[in-house]
């Protein structure tokens, strides 16, 4: 199916909440062959993402730092903070863990590119080898990415969402189908709108249940 051997074998991955299959390159295959791994990763609505991400933010990436490929294959790249949209951080820098690397595709995702910039969903990495790193994964992968096309527009890899559906560029879209696959291209400003309504609701609902609480203490 891909030009070479392949090896089928079924992990569980909790960092990305999912059971994963791989395509493996066998002993015969050629050293530029690349292998594919080939996930059903958990999507999450913008609404989801707001209440799940410890960060949602812009981000530039400046540099790749190294190609991880244990426990899972990786790439981690270092990112200038443009924008923090849930005020979680003071971070101007960070480092983000992008699936797949070199050697093995995730999804047929494209790898990240130095000055490329993303508005991305993020978790917080954690453990011992990422302790004082400030480092974060994706969540929901490609799911979670949204590429800055220019031109005030971006580009979610996938999982076209309707509940943005009023603010995507549909001719933008339908052009870039056949090329990039089921993307959808939005409006960068009314997209961050759209975060910003989500994240003040959920402030509202807050101080509303700390407001009954201290009544009900009155009482």
């Amino acid at each position: 199916m891909y030009g070479h051997g392949s090896i089928w074998i079924n992990v569980f991955s909790a960092r990305c909440e999912q059971w994963r299959i791989f395509s493996k390159p066998n002993r015969f295959s050629s050293p530029q062959q690349v292998g594919t791994i080939h996930a059903e990763v958990e999507a999450y609505t913008l609404n989801e993402a707001v209440s799940k991400a410890d960060l949602i933010a812009k981000v530039k990436i400046t540099s790749k730092i190294k190609e991880i490929n244990e426990p899972s294959e990786k790439t981690l790249y270092q990112a200038e903070v443009v924008e923090d949209f849930l005020n979680k951080t003071d971070l101007k820098e960070i480092n983000v863990m992008q699936a797949g690397n070199s050697q093995w595709k995730f999804n047929n995702n494209k790898l990240f590119k130095s000055g490329d910039s993303y508005i991305l969903y993020l978790k917080k990495a954690i453990g011992e080898a990422y302790e004082n790193f400030n480092t974060y994964w994706i969540l929901g992968e490609e799911t979670g990415i949204y590429q800055d096309l220019g031109s005030g527009k971006l580009m979610k890899w996938a999982y076209p969402e309707t509940f943005l559906s009023d603010i995507e560029d549909k001719a933008r879209t339908n052009e870039l189908l056949i090329s990039e696959g089921e993307v959808q291209v939005l409006d960068e400003a009314k997209f961050i709108e759209k975060i910003n309504d989500i994240k003040n609701v959920g402030l509202v609902t807050d101080l509303t249940e700390v407001e009954q609480s201290v009544k009900q203490e009155d009482q």
